[in-house]
């Protein structure tokens, strides 16, 4: 009877210490995409408040040489847009989705250009003054890879591979 109290006892402090692990480690990724959260809000309430778009739907962060935020969403007309900010939250691009490939297009293009790779991530920007869509994947050696492709034609335009 005695074993079984203690046993249950040194069960309960590992309950314990696992939960409060647990709660620590929410409460660390969290804070960690707070900035993310901030800038996305930030972005969409500028798109809304300068009439580029009604509502929006997707935001997007994307650093190369320079760094570009997107918001995307739809006009008061329903059309929708990619509005593209630099740093400075100057509007560098105002994008009708029609006029390129859509998000749902380039997934397509990418998975039959290359069947075999997962993707990780999508992303969208601007590199050296053109709109691109950005996929980012995990190889085998567990780095990553980045394809860039044009907005306008799907044109494949930079590979980075092993980062």
């Amino acid at each position: 009877m005695r074993k079984r109290n203690r046993l249950e006892k040194v069960l309960i402090a590992v309950l314990i210490i696992l939960v409060l692990v647990l709660i620590f480690a929410f409460g660390t990724f969290n804070r960690s995409l707070a900035p993310f959260h901030q800038k996305e809000a930030r972005f969409e309430q500028l798109a809304r408040k300068q009439k580029y778009v009604k509502k929006t739907d997707r935001f997007y962060w994307f650093t190369r040489k320079k760094t570009y935020y997107t918001v995307s969403g739809e006009t008061k007309d329903g059309q929708a847009k990619l509005i593209v900010f630099d740093a400075k939250k100057k509007v560098v691009a105002d994008l009708n989705v029609k006029d390129g490939l859509d998000r749902n297009q380039i997934l397509k293009k990418f998975n039959e250009e290359h069947p075999k790779i997962v993707i990780d991530r999508l992303n969208f920007g601007m590199y050296d003054e053109t709109p691109v869509w950005e996929i980012t994947s995990k190889n085998t050696q567990g780095t990553f890879d980045y394809y860039l492709f044009s907005f306008k034609d799907g044109q494949e335009l930079k590979v980075v591979k092993d980062i």
